[in-house]
């Protein structure tokens, strides 16, 4: 089920990947092109996290969804790590707390499995994703795609030819 809208409230102020392994990665030693490599690791993220559905880092996410999903519901971010909090809103738009023994979360999965399904106009989840707070918190397999993107754009400024994101796939979301 697709949420009705999906809304990021909170992201990390780190940055995915440092500015050292970018540059050791790159082979620059000097500091002239800081900031560049710098906008280049947060569009690198961007486009990391739109295309897969991944947090890189720790994020907190608001999802509404219209009715409700089957018995079992995919987050809509992955890897969601917490449910903050559920709540069922009714069509005159009075909010009530879904019980937690009501449903089970599944991090490793990003899934929750409803143990009974209320009757409810829009339910409202809560909840925080992310391989964690600081760059060596995501995996080093999608830290070496992104220093290759990074890389393709640096030395690349002003080409209208663009990186493959297809190297990004192994790490999509696919539902079933």
């Amino acid at each position: 089920m697709t949420p009705y809208s999906i809304v990021c409230t909170r992201t990390s102020t780190n940055l995915a990947l440092t500015l050292a392994e970018t540059k050791a990665y790159l082979k620059i030693t000097t500091d002239h092109d800081d900031l560049l490599i710098a906008n280049l690791i947060k569009s690198v993220s961007q486009s990391c996290e739109s295309h897969t559905s991944l947090a890189l880092l720790s994020q907190e996410w608001h999802a509404i969804y219209r009715g409700f999903p089957n018995s079992m519901l995919q987050l809509p971010k992955r890897p969601a790590r917490k449910i903050n909090e559920i709540e069922l809103i009714n069509y005159q738009g009075k909010a009530s707390t879904y019980n937690t023994d009501l449903y089970k979360f599944d991090p490793e999965n990003s899934e929750l499995l409803f143990y009974m399904q209320p009757l409810s106009y829009l339910i409202s989840i809560k909840f925080s994703a992310g391989f964690g707070e600081s760059a060596s918190d995501v995996p080093e397999e999608i830290r070496l795609i992104m220093c290759a993107h990074v890389a393709f754009l640096y030395e690349n400024r002003g080409s209208i030819q663009g990186f493959p994101m297809s190297r990004y796939n192994d790490f999509k979301f696919f539902r079933i």
